[in-house]
């Protein structure tokens, strides 16, 4: 249980079961499945990535996911059984990122008009993506 203390090697049981039941997951899927803050498993998993003189390496970088909903965008190491060499990082695309910064500051820019005062900021920017203008405002607004 997350808060107990556990005997030595216990955590690194728990995540090598949960791989092999779950398979490949990322260290935010790891943590879902076992009940534990990301910041407790970080550490240990990355660990288990590398070879010790007393250990070889459990498990290994499989490959890379850039989505995962309500955390910030940026590759995520997905997790997998196995003594392979790990796969190549991602690079960015530096066109593409240019891209959603400019259509961020674009919509942030937008003249609010005064229909769209009562939405949440969270309903307009939804509202603002899905009109790719940038006129500022919402489906059914008379112009």
């Amino acid at each position: 249980m997350p808060g107990e203390r556990r005997k030595s090697g216990e955590l690194v049981r728990q995540i090598l079961e949960a791989l092999e039941e779950h398979g490949p997951m990322t260290a935010i899927d790891v943590c879902r499945v076992l009940g534990y803050e990301r910041t407790a498993l970080s550490a240990v998993l990355f660990r288990m990535t590398k070879k010790t003189p007393r250990r070889p390496k459990r498990i290994y970088i499989k490959g890379y996911e850039l989505e995962d909903p309500g955390h910030k965008r940026y590759p995520r190491a997905v997790f997998a059984i196995g003594n392979r060499p790990d796969a190549e990082v991602l690079r960015g695309d530096p066109k593409e990122n240019r891209r959603r910064y400019d259509q961020k500051k674009r919509m942030l820019r937008t003249t609010n008009f005064v229909f769209n005062l009562p939405l949440k900021r969270r309903e307009f920017r939804n509202e603002a993506a899905r009109n790719p203008q940038g006129d500022g405002r919402v489906e059914g607004q008379v112009p």
